[in-house]
Order: C-alpha cells, then structure tokens, then sequence
C-alpha cells in the first residue's frame, strides 16, 4: 500500500530536507567566517579566501599561492571552531543557519523510535561528523528514507528537525538564501575590508574625467550580465544542488569585498555613491535566484524521497504543480530586481557619482 509521507510528516511539520542542507551550508560559511578571523589577526589570508579568488578568476595574480603555514592554519583552526560550534549545536538543537531557515532539531515522543539519551560523547561524535561535510552528506542521504525523514546520528539520538513558524516552505528558503548571501558578503568584508587585507585602491581620484552620459546600451549590458550570472550560476546552480551557487556566491563577495575595501580605507565616499545605490537591489535579485534553485533542489529532492518512500503518484504530481509555480514567481522577482539595480547603476549611480563624488567639495575620508 502506497503511503503519502508528506501528510504524515507535516502532522509533526517536519523540515524538508532543502531546509537542512541550505541551514548546513549557512553554518559551514559562518565557520570559515570565524576561524578566518583568527587566521587575519595572525596576518596571514585565509586559504579559503585565496582559493575562491584565485579559482574564480582563473589563478589571478592578485593574490599569490598559498604557504604551508597558511594551508596548515586555515584548516586547524576551521577544524577546531567547527567542532566547537557543532558540539554547541548538538547540545542545544539550534545553529545560526537553522535559526535563519525556521527550524530546529527537537526529541521525539514516539517510545518506538526510541528515547536514547545523549551524552558528552554523543556530541562530540555529531560535532566531528558535522565538521567533515563529506560525511555529513553521507549522513544526510539516509534521510531520504524511513519514517520522519532522520538521519544516522538523529535516528540513534531519537530525534528529527522540525520546521517552526506559519510560513510556508518556500519563505524559508528564501530566507535561508538571503542569510547565504548576505552572510557570505559580511565574512568577506570583514575579512578584507576592516582588516585591510586588500592589495587595491580602487577608489578614482577626484581629479578623474568623468563623463555622465548613460545609454540604453549600457543599461542592456549591465542587465544582461547580471542576468546570465543569476540564471547560469544561481537559479540553474539549484540542479547541481547549489555548489555553483556557493562557489559563486563566495567568489562574487570576494570581489566586492575587495573593492569595497580598498575604497573603505581610502575614500568611503566613492561606496557611498558608486556602489551603495544598486548593490542591495542587485544582492536581494540574486538572492531571489538563489532562493529559486533551492526549490529546483528541493523538487529533486522530493522525488527521490518520494521514490523511496513509495509515495502517491498524486503526491508528486501536486508537488511538481506547487514547486514550478513558486519557482517561476520567485525567478520573476529577481528578474525585476535585476533589472531595477541594472537601471540604478546606469542612471542614478552615475548621477550621484558626477554630482557628489566628482564635483563635490565634501569628500569623506577616513584616515588610520
């Protein structure tokens, strides 16, 4: 007899799996966050910081190879914070990815799935599996089967994740990829930025010829970039389960954090007016486009457990109806958002930029 495990789970709203997986990756990204952190104040680049760029531009030479030292760091100390940070997780059920996804691991009351009680040792196992994601995928795919959707460690804890709250899933997707993007950008700037780690000046001199005479042809070269990126490497990124959708991501605020803080440090004005105006409408479009190929893998992922758990033919048809049409409203909005920063950036930027930066007698500068 066929089974809809979709109601049954819902009876105890059980989180689906793209939640976890989007809750996972965003704790993985705070982890490099703070264990980069420690790496700077030795006065060394994080190496994770330096494989982004030197991968996303195609071995720049902004920035040289890695040492030994460098490699041996970055990965000691990320090892480290993440057991660390998993132990707490483990202890208390709650991360910061799964607060920003709305959900939260709790125990269950079911006496045939067991009340197995965790110890010190229990945790320490979830925090060294946890902080390999190798195995933690590993972990992660026995979720796709059996009886409220658990993994190894969480069907030997007696425990499952919920989702709280009464928004639908698709709000917290698109929560989870606004706190990857947003998230990912913070580390970056932090890193570079506040501690100077940029080897650019990018702010234009004052003295600069600049000429405002914005085009449609500029607007449609902007738009487009922005567009191919956001449909290529974030929306399309959902199929291959958002790893070109972080590698991007990690890459795209790398960049930005390494101009943002060469001008940081030299003249904060030129953020003010050549870049503020159309980054946060750029950055909620994308991640909008991110939030859409959550769903493509939350689709995938549905259907795999479907095919496990011998789902209704009903179940699936109904959830593909569902997905395309969230899919297709999210992926809308990030196009108009696009579109909408791509028009900022032509027009209005470059209009701040000739009448406040340029031709301004008031000019912040901010000196260390």
């Amino acid at each position: 007899m066929k089974v809809n495990k979709d109601n049954e789970n819902n009876r105890l709203n059980v989180s689906e799996l793209s939640l976890r997986y989007i809750s996972y990756l965003i704790d993985c990204i705070v982890i490099l966050g703070i264990s980069s952190l420690i790496v700077v104040f030795e006065k060394l680049t994080p190496i994770f910081l330096v494989a982004f760029f030197r991968y996303y531009f195609v071995l720049s030479p902004l920035f040289p190879a890695y040492s030994d030292k460098i490699l041996f760091y970055s990965l000691f100390f990320y090892i480290l914070v993440s057991i660390i940070y998993f132990f707490v997780e483990s202890v208390t059920g709650k991360s910061i990815g799964k607060k920003i996804c709305g959900i939260k691991s709790v125990k269950l009351q079911d006496k045939k799935e067991g009340q197995h009680k965790k110890t010190i040792m229990d945790n320490i196992l979830s925090a060294l599996v946890k902080s390999i994601p190798p195995i933690q995928l590993i972990n992660g795919v026995f979720a796709f089967n059996g009886r409220y959707s658990r993994t190894i460690l969480e069907k030997h804890f007696g425990e499952t994740t919920v989702r709280y709250g009464k928004a639908g899933v698709t709000r917290h997707i698109l929560y989870g990829s606004i706190g990857l993007y947003f998230i990912s950008f913070t580390i970056m700037l932090i890193d570079i930025g506040i501690f100077n780690l940029s080897p650019l000046n990018p702010s234009p001199p004052r003295s600069s010829n600049f000429v405002y005479s914005p085009t449609l042809t500029q607007l449609r070269s902007i738009f487009t970039g922005n567009l191919s990126i956001d449909l290529y490497k974030y929306v399309l990124g959902g199929i291959v389960f958002l790893f070109l959708d972080v590698i991007t991501l990690m890459g795209n605020s790398y960049l930005s954090a390494l101009l943002i803080g060469g001008s940081f440090h030299s003249l904060p004005s030129f953020v003010l007016y050549g870049v503020a105006p159309h980054f946060f409408i750029e950055s909620i479009g994308y991640c909008f486009g991110i939030a859409t190929g959550a769903l493509i893998m939350d689709f995938f992922f549905s259907i795999i457990q479907g095919y496990f758990a011998n789902m209704d033919s009903t179940y699936i048809a109904k959830k593909i109806v569902i997905t395309s049409i969230e899919m297709l409203k999210l992926f809308l909005i990030s196009v108009i958002l696009i579109l909408l920063g791509a028009f900022v950036e032509t027009y209005i930027t470059s209009f701040l930029l000739k009448t406040y930066y340029y031709n301004s007698t008031i000019i912040l500068n901010m000196k260390y």
